[in-house]
């Protein structure tokens, strides 16, 4: 059902015809950014050229501000079903002072904490995933595939590792320490890549 509504901010009077569904997400949208309606229609408009229609923009704000609450609440699904020991293994990324990343075999990037961040020099979202063998080599011995096997079995050990990463202009090369997290419902096993900062001595 259509629903008509005259909103008015700034001294603007805007007269808009929307479906009963987007007046609701509209809402809601600016109840939790902590806007009235009207400011948050104004925003729209104010990023409109003339040519542009205020209700089929209106209706794409409500689509990508959706799929932007989809895509946080899988990933907040997904962080409560990745727990180990009780404790959520998302949370243990992020508690970790030096560069840490959650991986599913064999190297689907699923969390980077703020220090990885910093030290991929990317927003954490880009690197959400995305395949880590796209950033980094990890070398180790024995080879980690066969770490992944012995995860995939049951092992709890932690193994040394280094790392290689090309920024822009020079090659970085780090000690790492893999580590187990849990095996995925998909039998994958999941892992930590824990990344030592500290100057190497050559």
């Amino acid at each position: 059902m259509v629903r008509h509504r005259i909103v008015q901010h700034h001294g603007r009077r805007y007269s808009i015809k929307l479906e009963e569904a987007v007046w609701q997400t509209l809402d809601s949208i600016a109840e939790g950014l902590g806007v009235r309606l009207n400011q948050l229609i104004g925003q729209v408009a104010a990023g409109l050229s003339d040519n542009n229609s205020l209700t089929a923009a209106l209706r794409l704000f409500c689509l990508e501000q959706s799929l932007q609450r989809i895509t946080t609440l899988e990933r907040d699904l997904n962080d409560r079903s990745l727990v180990s020991s009780g404790v959520p293994i998302a949370s243990i990324v992020e508690a970790c002072p030096s560069p840490c990343l959650l991986v599913r075999a064999p190297d689907e990037i699923l969390r980077i904490n703020e220090p990885g961040r910093a030290w991929f020099g990317a927003e954490g979202e880009a690197l959400i995933g995305k395949a880590l063998s796209h950033y980094l080599q990890i070398r180790c011995k024995p080879k980690l595939t066969e770490i992944l096997d012995a995860y995939a079995n049951g092992a709890v050990n932690s193994y040394p590792a280094r790392v290689v990463y090309l920024r822009p202009g020079r090659l970085v090369m780090a000690k790492a320490s893999l580590c187990p997290a849990q095996i995925g419902r998909d039998g994958k096993p999941v892992y930590l890549v824990m990344i030592d900062t500290a100057p190497q001595r050559q």
